[in-house]
């Protein structure tokens, strides 16, 4: 078993939460403040515990409630937990997410070159909403 079920990172800027995905793979329970990455990351993973940004009585209090309440017990929910970022993080992934946001700023390019302002805005609302309706059929 490992030593430590709590990841506190109390810092003020972490645009790309590298150090919380890391604890996330380790199955542990960050509690943060939040702003930009931390609080985005948990939110989309839906664990951890945030804390108003820069306010450390509030921090000091969140990490107490964690520790005591024990949020992350049962090895099933650290193993989602850890499955679930490790899933989300693999370079599989992020490549298929990279080649997607490539693919959509080339059809945003050839769109702005091929249809007349007048309709891109009518055309690009249509595309999105044929995107939106594949993505949840699948």
């Amino acid at each position: 078993m490992q030593a430590s079920s709590v990841f506190l990172l109390p810092t003020r800027i972490d645009t790309g939460p590298n150090s919380v995905e890391r604890g996330a793979r380790a199955r542990l329970w960050p509690v943060c403040y939040d702003n930009s990455g931390p609080g985005e990351y948990v939110r989309r993973f839906q664990f951890g515990s945030l804390a108003p940004d820069l306010d450390l009585p509030t921090l000091t209090s969140t990490l107490r409630t964690a520790i005591e309440m024990r949020p992350w017990a049962g090895a099933q929910l650290r193993e989602e937990l850890g499955a679930r970022t490790r899933e989300a993080f693999s370079p599989e992934n992020i490549w298929a997410k990279l080649v997607e946001l490539y693919a959509e700023i080339v059809a945003d390019s050839i769109i702005s070159a091929v249809i007349p302002k007048a309709r891109r805005a009518r055309f690009l609302r249509r595309a999105a909403r044929r995107r939106r309706s594949c993505a949840s059929s699948k």
